[in-house]
């Protein structure tokens, strides 16, 4: 949501190429979601396949971040045509160490339960994180691409660690025994 105000608004980019950014990347996310799920049926697999996704979400910021310095057509076309397969290729793979961390985390005998309040991440960020990201880089243009690479980075930076922890810490609980 982010990347299409910020080439209507900040760019000179022709508007026409907006819908069919869109159509490239839905094309993308079909043909690559499967193989981009390879390795993510475990927790420390999810974990690798979710810290390449924020390096590669980095990358998609920076090179959006590009756009923000000249107000070149030709240079802002070509910017974020490559930012949008970029953040395409980061969006396959969070999508699949997302549900592969959801999994690989939850008790068998639970998932319902967890992937529930799993699905609660979703949702919030859907809410809160077009509003948020449109804000901070309207308002800020190259600093505030830059902020959001950051912030990728670091999350990066944090998730094996995140996963190995919860990945230790999970106690396997018995199921509920039947009254019957």
């Amino acid at each position: 949501m982010t990347m299409p105000l910020w080439a209507l608004n900040r760019t000179e980019l022709p508007h026409f190429l907006i819908p069919l950014l869109l159509i490239v990347n839905t094309a993308f996310v079909i043909l690559f979601q499967v193989r981009a799920s390879r390795g993510a049926d475990t927790v420390p697999g999810a974990g690798r396949l979710a810290r390449r996704s924020g390096y590669w979400l980095a990358g998609g910021c920076a090179v959006l971040a590009v756009t923000a310095l000249d107000d070149n057509v030709v240079l802002a076309s070509v910017a974020i045509v490559a930012a949008v397969l970029i953040l395409s290729v980061a969006e396959v793979m969070q999508a699949a160490s997302g549900w592969g961390l959801a999994f690989g985390l939850a008790p068998e005998h639970a998932q319902g339960e967890y992937l529930g309040a799993f699905d609660l991440h979703v949702i919030t960020q859907n809410i809160i994180g077009p509003a948020a990201l449109s804000g901070l880089v309207i308002a800020f243009g190259f600093w505030g691409w830059l902020g959001i690479a950051v912030a990728a980075l670091v999350a990066s930076a944090l998730i094996l660690p995140a996963a190995h922890r919860s990945e230790v810490t999970v106690v396997p609980e018995a199921a509920p025994a039947s009254t019957r």
